[in-house]
């Protein structure tokens, strides 16, 4: 059992406002953060809803005052309401992603190299293209950053 290495673009990962371990996160909340952090998934029809829900909550309590039977038409049209402004919101989010795009495919390249196949990298890719690229230098890194006991990931980057 030795612990797994990884090999990966440190530059291009901090460009994007991640560090290092935040390429264990699920992809989708890598996107979501980043969009976040551009305010752009800051997007929420939240409060819309809750006064939406109160507007309905109040049309409910007047017509069941009417006619108790009609409460339940009342509360099912609040919520197809709702429902809408719920995909409403999900439509802006998914058009923010479109406009972002170049970066969100850069986390989607970066994470895919990381996680090939959503497998671990020494499990897709070997040794050689690393070997080509640094030489007897890499070997030499890899003896000195690895222990073959210890269980925890090590990363081995470039910045």
């Amino acid at each position: 059992m030795c612990n797994g290495g990884r090999s990966f673009n440190y530059s291009k990962w901090s460009k994007l406002g991640f560090q290092t371990v935040d390429l264990f996160r699920p992809e989708n909340e890598l996107i979501r953060t980043f969009l976040e952090s551009k305010n752009l998934a800051q997007f929420s029809l939240t409060e819309s809803s809750e006064k939406l829900s109160a507007i309905f909550d109040k049309i409910s309590l007047e017509i069941s005052n009417v006619d108790h039977s009609l409460k339940a038409t009342a509360d099912s049209e609040k919520q197809k309401a709702l429902n809408s402004l719920k995909l409403i919101e999900e439509k802006v989010v998914r058009a923010m992603k479109r406009k972002e795009e170049t970066e969100v495919n850069q986390i989607i390249k970066v994470r895919e190299k990381f996680f090939p196949g959503d497998t671990l990298q020494e499990r897709h890719d070997t040794l050689l293209p690393f070997y080509l690229k640094w030489g007897n230098e890499f070997i030499e890194e890899i003896k000195k950053s690895f222990d073959p006991f210890d269980k925890n990931i090590v990363l081995l980057g470039e910045k």
